[in-house]
């Protein structure tokens, strides 16, 4: 009730004192408002002047349908922003909680809003005593115990119907009733009736009524477990039948009865399942299911189910990136598969274990089981990819492994390989399967690495990249784009591989294969190393180790040893590699790692050893095939760390034919380097001043495409940080790397204080340089020292 309202002479309606102390905002519930009289409403409309819109949330119930309400029926000027609810069903409970608590997940929303319109019946003043009384952490014994109460106030009918649907889960209630011999409008009679008692909540379209999730818990809970089994049973069965219904709707069923179920009904449902799931790039659930298959193979499973299972499991496995597991169950499956004489089948299986054959090398049942299948012909698509994954096993022979079975170094063999790798691109061309010539492709690329087949290499990549795409396979994909872009990369061609490191990224991320995240992380890094942006380059090599912790990825450890070691020496931190320096470290037997160390050796000032790790460097067995074009670079940088010209004669020796290439790691793990930066300087400690010259000018054209910042920064100095640079020349001019760096700098026209800037030195030292620069070219001055290194070569153009 109210006053009348406000005019001329009369007073205006006082303001309710409890809404002044209001600090927070202001729920209105006005009961039975058709009866309201008018100086009800303008109180209401005064209030709503008054008060903060925002902060004031009105329930207006009425116990009539407004459109059965007389022509006298009041109308309230409730705003549209506010909420007007004629009577509170579950639906507008939602909509109240919505505005209530904002934070609620839809979920959680749905289970109080049902809850609230079972324990209440819909009545505004208990739905408002519920939401004053009940906490934000609402009991869960009171909400089921809402809930059970009503369930219990159905009819018998309707419980049974709403138990058939809680059984079926997501199936459509129209399919429900016909896989479960009820009638359709009995079921739908039974969702009307579960909706009224806040048990289900409203939809539109095909996905019509539904009961909430915890309503088809409890009511699976009500059953006898036998009783619950049986009925799951006979649905999995019916749904079966039903070529529109997916395997994994079938499995969830009949996994629910397993024990009413026969084995090999459980075998395989779940097989299908498991395959289905593989096939939607769901790897976990694929597992699970093929592992549940593979425990309900007994004596009565016939061998050709077994082998299906086995296979399944494995390509699950490799695709979880567990790739002993894949060994485990692929070896498994080979020998059944020889002992049923299944040639494509042990063909299948020996490939999948090798899998991915870049990276396992040593695996000598890989390598028997290979074998096997290529001395048992089959279909020509199987011994093409046989004859792939056995080009690249037995190319590399390892001489080093670590305690945890990591592979440091290879002894290759190119006449053994190489025409198993011809045979198997023949053979992929004759026989028209597209995956059999991407993998023939990329084996015959990994079988001819050295610096004559590069322009064929290249093709080879690039044609098994465009099959790939056109297959569709995302791991092929992967692999095709990583190869292609590295041979790119080979080029200086750095447009093309970051362009391909895009459909890296888009196809590991669409298959969600972790091992091929964990590849994209480690060519990030290397990108990031050719920038010469170290704290990017630390931050995807941690997103590698990240990716890679808990798995048994081949190469992991390689890897990233590799880019710690790249980013520590760009870093100058070269205490990090203390525990590296000792004779017997697995890294000192890999043919990069010891020319690695032996720079940071030499830049540690333990000359004596780095010099040791070269001439055993240089004494290691060398064809064209193990080119050591990553250690050469290595070594020879570390040459003219050392001025050691014997050194740096053997790296010019094997880096003469890469000149005009890029050099990094074959595998993407260590950032490019035009090779003519490294046979630049070559050259000139053999004082060989046209070579110097020719190198110089291609090394800054590949550095340009390449937009490497190390490159780039190298092109105005030298790679060497110390030592002498030239030794023995007929002039008899010596400089050190830091002298030629500052000589670079002074030819440009830069201050002392400019040069110390440039190179993080004093200024003192660079004056110090300089003197010493003047003294060795017996010049007066800046103009006469520049205008005398560059007509003996110190300086290039």
């Amino acid at each position: 009730p109210g006053r009348r309202p406000a005019g001329p002479g009369r007073p205006s309606p006082p303001r309710p004192r409890a809404l002044d102390a209001a600090g927070a905002p202001v729920l209105l519930l006005l009961d039975e408002v058709h009866l309201a009289d008018d100086a009800s409403r303008l109180l209401l409309g005064r209030l709503q002047e008054e008060l903060p819109l925002s902060r004031t949330l009105v329930l207006a119930a009425v116990r009539q349908p407004l459109s059965e309400q007389s022509p006298n029926s009041v109308h309230l000027p409730i705003p549209d922003h506010e909420i007007a609810l004629a009577g509170l069903r579950s639906v507008d409970l939602r909509t109240l909680l919505s505005l209530r608590q904002p934070e609620l997940e839809a979920d959680e929303r749905d289970r109080r809003a049902s809850i609230l319109a079972s324990s209440t019946g819909g009545n505004p003043l208990r739905v408002l005593a519920e939401l004053i009384t009940t906490s934000e952490s609402e009991d869960a014994a009171h909400g089921q115990d809402a809930i059970e109460r009503a369930i219990d106030r159905l009819q018998p009918d309707d419980l049974r119907a709403l138990t058939l649907l809680a059984i079926a889960g997501d199936h459509e209630p129209n399919d429900v009733a016909r896989h479960t011999g009820l009638a359709a409008d009995v079921l739908a009679r039974a969702l009307v009736a579960a909706e009224e008692v806040g048990l289900a909540r409203g939809g539109e379209g095909r996905a019509g009524r539904r009961l909430h999730p915890w309503v088809v818990d409890l009511l699976e809970r009500r059953l006898a477990e036998e009783e619950r089994a049986r009925l799951h049973l006979g649905l999995a069965r019916s749904l079966r039948q039903d070529r529109t219904v997916s395997a994994t709707a079938v499995a969830r069923h009949l996994l629910a009865a397993r024990p009413l179920a026969e084995p090999l009904e459980v075998l395989t449902c779940a097989l299908d399942a498991g395959l289905e799931n593989l096939d939607r790039l769901a790897y976990e659930e694929a597992d699970r299911l093929l592992a549940i298959a593979q425990e309900a193979v007994g004596p009565a499973t016939d061998d050709e189910t077994h082998l299906r299972v086995l296979l399944a499991r494995a390509r699950a496995r490799q695709k979880l990136g567990d790739l002993d597991g894949t060994s485990v169950h692929a070896a498994a499956a080979a020998r059944l598969a020889q002992r049923r004489g299944d040639v494509d089948l042990l063909a299948e299986a020996a490939v999948l274990h090798a899998y991915p054959p870049d990276w396992r090398r040593s695996s000598p049942v890989a390598r028997a089981l290979l074998a096997a299948a290529d001395a048992n012909p089959g279909a020509p698509s199987w011994r093409a990819r046989v004859a792939a994954s056995r080009s690249i096993v037995e190319m590399r022979i390892p001489i080093a492994i670590d305690e945890q079975d990591e592979e440091w170094a290879w002894q290759t063999r190119p006449s053994v390989a190489r025409p198993i790798s011809v045979r198997a691109l023949q053979l992929a061309r004759s026989s028209g399967d597209a995956r059999a010539l991407v993998e023939s492709l990329l084996a015959w690329r990994s079988n001819h690495r050295s610096p004559r087949f590069h322009s064929l290499r290249h093709s080879a990549s690039a044609e098994a990249l465009a099959v790939a795409q056109r297959l569709g396979d995302l791991t092929l994909v992967f692999e095709a784009a990583l190869r292609h872009g590295l041979d790119a990369l080979e080029s200086g061609d750095r447009d093309t591989f970051d362009g391909l490191r895009t459909t890296m990224a888009w196809a590991a991320e669409r298959s969600h294969e972790r091992r091929l995240l964990w590849r994209c992380a480690v060519a990030e890094a290397m990108s990031a190393g050719m920038d010469g942006d170290l704290d990017r380059l630390a931050v995807h090599r941690e997103r590698a180790a990240a990716l890679g912790a808990d798995q048994q990825f081949d190469g992991r450890i390689v890897a990233q040893t590799a880019l710690h070691a790249y980013e520590h020496l760009q870093r100058g931190q070269l205490a990090a590699f203390g525990p590296q320096m000792r004779l017997g470290h697995p890294v000192l037997q890999h043919p990069i790692g010891l020319a690695v160390m032996a720079r940071v050796a030499a830049l540690s000032g333990r000359e004596d050893f780095a010099r040791e790790l070269l001439t055993s460097l240089r004494e290691r067995p060398r064809d064209e095939e193990s080119s050591l074009l990553m250690t050469a670079t290595e070594a020879g940088i570390t040459a003219l760390v050392l001025g050691d010209a014997e050194t740096g004669a053997w790296a010019l020796d094997v880096l003469d034919p890469w000149t005009e290439l890029c050099s990094f790691d074959s595998e993407g793990l260590w950032p490019a380097l035009p090779v003519s930066l490294v046979t630049r300087d070559l050259r000139a400690l053999a004082g060989d001043l046209e070579g110097t010259r020719r190198d110089h000018a291609n090394a800054r054209e590949v550095a340009g495409r390449l937009r490497s910042r190390p490159a780039l920064e190298a092109l105005r100095g030298t790679l060497a940080s110390r030592g002498p640079l030239v030794s023995g020349r007929p002039d008899g001019i010596e400089l050190t790397a830091r002298q030629v760096a500052v000589l670079q700098r002074v030819a440009s026209g830069l201050t002392n204080e400019q040069i110390a800037s440039e190179l993080h030195l004093s200024r003192a030292t660079v004056v110090r340089e300089v003197g010493a620069v003047y003294r060795t070219l017996g010049a007066a001055n800046r103009a006469e020292a520049v205008r005398r290194a560059s007509a003996v070569g110190l300086l290039l153009d």
